[in-house]
C-alpha cells in the first residue's frame, strides 16, 4: 500500500544529520524569538511553530535511527551474497515507510498491508501493517495474532509464494497449522526433469511435507481457494478508494487497516444473514 510520502522525502544517513541540525536550530529561534519579542506573535500563532518544529525535529531523529537500522540490515545480507550494500535512507515525513517494490514493478514508498481470510465466508480474521517489503517472515506473526484473539489457529494457512520461507513452514508446522503455497519455479523444475516435489537436501520434515503435499492434486484444489478469497478483498480494498495511506506512522496506517477491515467484515456478514434468511424462508 502506498505510504504518505514522498520519495523526495528520503534522504540519506548525511543528509538527515544536516536536516536534523537545522530543525534544532529552528527550534531554538523559535524559543528565542518568545523570550525576546513575545509581542510578533500571538500565543497561539508561535506555540503552533514551536510544536511544528519540535515534531519536525523528532521525525528526523527518528529517521536517523530507521536509516541505522536498515544499513545495519542491509550490511548483515551483504556478508552472506557478497554484493556491496546500497546506502540506506529514510523518509523526514514519515520515517517508518520503506521504498517498495509495488505490483506493476515501481519502487515507491509504501506498507505492507496483511490480511488474513477465511475461505468460507471471506471474512477478515487477521490484520498486520509492517515496513518490510517481503513476506517470508510475516506468516507465523500472523497465526500468533489469531491465536491471541480466538485462542486457535487455523488448521490449514493459504498463503502465496512469497511467504514460503524454511522458518515459515517450520513454524506453522509446529503450531499445528498445514501451509498450502506453491513451490519456487515449479514449472521451471518440471521443464527440466527434475522432480519440484521431492525431498531437497537439507529440508527439514515439514519442507519436505509441504513439497510432497504440493505436488497433490488435493493441495491444488485447496490451493485455488486462496485466490478467490484473497484476491478478491484486495480488490475490494482498492475498489472502496483505499488506495494509499491517509496518515503517517506504521501505527496509524494499522489502524486505517483494522477499520477497512471492520467496514469489510460488517458488510460480509449483512450479505451472510441475508443469504441464510433467504435459504430458511
Amino acid at each position: 500500500m502506498r505510504a504518505s510520502a514522498g520519495k523526495a522525502s528520503f534522504r540519506r544517513h548525511g543528509r538527515l544529520d544536516t536536516c536534523l541540525e537545522e530543525a534544532r536550530e529552528q527550534v531554538q529561534a523559535l524559543k528565542q524569538l518568545a523570550d525576546e519579542s513575545p509581542h510578533e506573535l500571538n500565543q497561539r500563532q508561535l506555540a503552533a511553530r514551536q510544536r511544528a518544529a519540535r515534531e519536525r525535529a523528532e521525525r528526523i531523529e527518528e529517521a536517523i535511527r530507521n536509516c541505522e537500522q536498515l544499513q545495519a540490515q542491509r550490511e548483515a545480507i551483504s556478508k552472506k551474497s557478497g554484493r556491496k550494500p546500497k546506502e540506506a535512507r529514510a523518509s523526514t515525513t514519515d520515517p517508518e515507510a520503506r521504498v517498495m517494490q509495488f505490483s506493476d514493478g515501481g519502487y515507491r514508498p509504501g506498507y505492507n498491508v496483511q490480511f488474513s481470510t477465511t475461505t468460507d465466508t471471506s471474512v477478515i480474521v487477521g490484520v498486520e501493517v509492517v515496513n518490510a517489503g517481503s513476506d517470508q517472515d510475516q506468516l507465523p506473526p500472523m497465526l500468533d495474532q489469531m491465536e491471541q484473539r480466538y485462542n486457535e489457529i487455523p488448521d490449514e494457512a493459504l498463503v502465496d509464494g512469497g511467504f514460503t520461507s524454511r522458518e515459515s513452514i517450520d513454524a506453522a508446522s509446529q503450531a499445528g497449522c498445514t501451509v498450502y503455497a506453491p513451490l519456487k519455479e515449479e514449472q521451471k523444475q518440471l521443464e527440466t526433469g527434475k522432480d519440484p516435489y521431492a525431498k531437497k537436501t537439507g529440508d527439514s520434515p515439514a519442507l519436505a511435507s509441504w513439497r510432497a503435499r504440493m505436488g497433490t492434486e488435493a493441495a491444488k484444489a485447496i490451493y485455488r481457494l486462496r485466490c478467490q478469497t484473497a484476491e478478491w478483498v484486495n480488490a475490494n480494498c482498492r475498489n472502496r478508494g483505499l488506495q494509499q495511506m491517509p496518515v503517517r506512522g506504521q501505527p496509524k496506517c494499522r489502524t486505517i487497516a483494522v477499520l477497512y477491515a471492520i467496514a469489510h467484515d460488517i458488510v460480509r456478514v449483512a450479505a451472510l444473514r441475508a443469504k441464510a434468511v433467504e435459504m430458511s424462508g
